[in-house]
């Protein structure tokens, strides 16, 4: 038997078909293997502008021609009776956010199941958060002239409930991406194998980059509301209220303008305020509390039997196809619902009053009402616009576009103590592979422009 210095090279060996995956070929009818890129390579990330860090420009007035021009290059082909998918929303966000924006770790990354997942479970939270914000602004008011009973204490319990376990499922899917964990590992600033010098400046710009974009998605995924709200909340989950940049720019001091009974029920009770050069975000803290019911940290991943009502909504909510999320009365924003009910870019299609959707035919509809009501001038945090601001005081919008979230009650959940924690995996949703190669054409195309550009500069230079 030979000494281990003999093997000492084989810990950096690298099969033939290791990094990278295998995809149908339909010009050779067979499997072709696709080296992945370095994620982490210099070449693969351009230099970072300043909006990767904090807010960035997102085109928002996308006029018709670009819409067409998006529509044909870069959208999803869609069919009669074809609902909305994360995909179309993650579509419009790579096509509007800054071109910087697009490298290929960017595109990979918005292109993995689990990123899917934590995108289900920040537009599920901030949904039901936005319910609740509003509902306790309403009980506080009426708690002006009218008497607190111990029902309210009640339904606020459930309220706070129901957050700190939406919370729980972003914290179960983030933690994933930040120790580099399954399809997260060539993403981890220190390598695949954890064994290189710390890049946590590439990693911060990722991190930075990834926020900015969930964002974005989720605002779209609400119907396009409430983006401060969302950008606030978002940032203080991630970053605490004291490394909040959104609340520090926008200076409106909302948390301490909420009471004491909002700031529990919204906030959570976990919020430890600790040093401020010892930053542990809401998220962390939610890992650490006593858990209601342990199997949070594997739903949506792990096969579990025996789940209530309530977890079985949530299980659903981050792994059902969106064709099935609407009869399965599962609410996750816009997703599940038609597609026709939208323009190229998904705003909703709205007609005049007393004009119903029948009586207008053809190309005279497509025409008029699928053009996007643009919005002011595209910034970094917009405020939400009123119809008469936006100049569509004339047109039949409806309420609700998208129904308030009621989540079974937690009395319906069984106690089940397994021998064993499951190793049985539910079957997630394939990302389109179609999509993540156009996208990556896109920056591998926009790498070169600015390639090119750096090269004339430097040449002018000289």
């Amino acid at each position: 038997m030979g000494s281990t210095s003999e093997f000492d090279d084989d810990e950096d060996f690298t099969g033939l078909y290791e990094n990278g995956h295998w995809e149908w070929d339909e010009k050779e009818k067979g499997l072709a293997f696709i080296p992945d890129p370095d994620l982490f390579a210099e070449e693969s990330w351009m230099s970072p502008p300043a909006a990767a860090i904090g807010g960035a420009d997102f085109k928002d007035d996308i006029d018709l021609v670009e819409q067409l021009r998006f529509k044909k290059a870069f959208a999803r082909k869609t069919f009669d009776g074809d609902v909305v998918k994360l995909q179309d929303i993650k579509d419009i966000v790579l096509y509007t956010a800054p071109p910087v924006f697009l490298n290929p770790s960017i595109i990979h990354l918005m292109h993995l199941p689990g990123t899917d997942r934590f995108l289900r479970a920040l537009i599920l939270y901030h949904q039901y958060y936005l319910q609740v914000a509003d509902e306790m602004s309403k009980r506080m008011l009426e708690l002006e002239v009218k008497v607190r009973t111990p029902y309210g204490d009640i339904i606020e319990k459930e309220y706070k409930e129901n957050l700190d376990d939406l919370r729980l499922l972003i914290t179960k899917e983030y933690s994933a991406f930040a120790i580099g964990s399954g399809e997260y590992k060539k993403f981890h600033h220190m390598g695949p194998a954890k064994d290189r010098p710390s890049l946590s400046k590439k990693g911060n710009i990722l991190f930075e980059t990834l926020i900015r974009l969930s964002i974005q998605v989720v605002w779209l995924a609400l119907g396009r509301k409430s983006f401060n709200q969302i950008e606030l909340e978002m940032h203080r989950l991630f970053k605490t209220e004291k490394y909040n940049m959104v609340e520090h720019k926008l200076k409106s001091n909302y948390a301490a303008k909420m009471s004491p009974q909002e700031r529990y029920v919204l906030f959570g009770s976990c919020v430890h305020n600790d040093r401020k050069v010892n930053i542990c975000s809401p998220l962390r803290n939610e890992s650490c509390k006593d858990l209601p019911d342990w199997r949070l940290l594997g739903i949506g991943v792990f096969k579990y039997p025996n789940l209530g009502r309530r977890l079985k909504y949530m299980q659903d909510a981050l792994t059902l196809p969106e064709m099935l999320l609407e009869k399965k009365r599962i609410i996750v924003g816009i997703l599940g619902l038609a597609r026709s009910r939208f323009d190229t870019m998904l705003k909703e299609i709205t007609f005049p009053v007393g004009t119903s959707s029948t009586s207008m035919v053809g190309g005279a509809r497509t025409s008029v009402f699928r053009k996007s009501i643009s919005r002011a001038t595209s910034r970094v945090s917009r405020v939400s616009t009123s119809r008469k601001s936006i100049g569509v005081s004339h047109l039949t919008i409806p309420d609700k576009l998208i129904p308030d979230i009621e989540f079974p009650t937690r009395e319906t959940e069984t106690e089940w103590l397994p021998i064993k924690f499951p190793d049985e995996y539910l079957p997630q949703n394939s990302c389109d592979l179609t999509q993540r190669r156009k996208w990556l054409a896109r920056a591998t195309r926009l790498a070169l422009k600015r390639a090119r550009r750096l090269r004339r500069t430097n040449r002018a230079k000289k």
